[in-house]
C-alpha cells in the first residue's frame, strides 16, 4: 500500500493540505502500478520457467524462432507472441511486464526481435521447400 505521512494540527485534526483523499491516493499506486519497473533484479519465477521452455526450443530448433502456432507448446508460442508488445510498452513507457533484467536475459539467448509474422512465414515456406521441393 501508499503509506501517507500525517501531521497533526493544534486540535488534533489532519488538514486537507496533509492528508490525500482515496480518489487521489488510488490513482497514484495506480500510476505506480503502471510504470515500467525500475527494479533490474526482478526476475520472478515464472518468466524464468518460460525462459527455460525457450530454452528447450532453442536446443531442439537451433532459433528461437517460433511459430504463431506451436502445436507442441501453445503456452510457449503465446508468451513469445506477447513478448514483443511487452517490448514496446516497455520502452513506451507504459505497463509491462518486462524490465531491462529480462530483456538482457532474452537477448542474451539472442531472442529475434523482428517481425515474428514475416519470419513464421519464412519459415513455413523453408519448411514446405524442404518437404516438396
Amino acid at each position: 500500500g501508499v503509506e501517507i505521512a500525517v501531521s497533526d494540527n493544534s486540535n488534533g485534526k489532519r488538514s486537507s493540505e496533509d492528508a490525500l483523499d482515496s480518489r487521489t491516493q488510488h490513482e497514484q499506486h495506480a500510476a505506480k502500478k503502471a510504470k515500467p519497473s525500475e527494479n533490474t533484479d526482478d526476475v520472478d519465477p515464472a518468466f524464468l520457467a518460460m525462459v527455460e521452455e525457450l530454452k528447450a526450443y532453442i536446443a531442439q530448433h537451433g532459433d528461437c524462432i517460433i511459430p504463431m502456432e506451436y502445436a507442441q507448446n501453445p503456452r510457449l508460442s503465446r508468451w513469445n507472441f506477447d513478448l514483443r508488445d511487452n517490448r514496446r510498452w516497455f520502452h513506451q513507457g507504459k505497463g509491462s511486464n518486462l524490465n531491462e533484467a529480462k530483456l538482457k536475459i532474452l537477448d542474451d539467448l539472442g531472442y529475434n526481435w523482428d517481425d515474428m509474422r514475416w519470419l513464421d512465414m519464412y519459415v513455413r515456406l523453408k519448411n514446405y521447400k524442404a518437404q516438396f521441393g
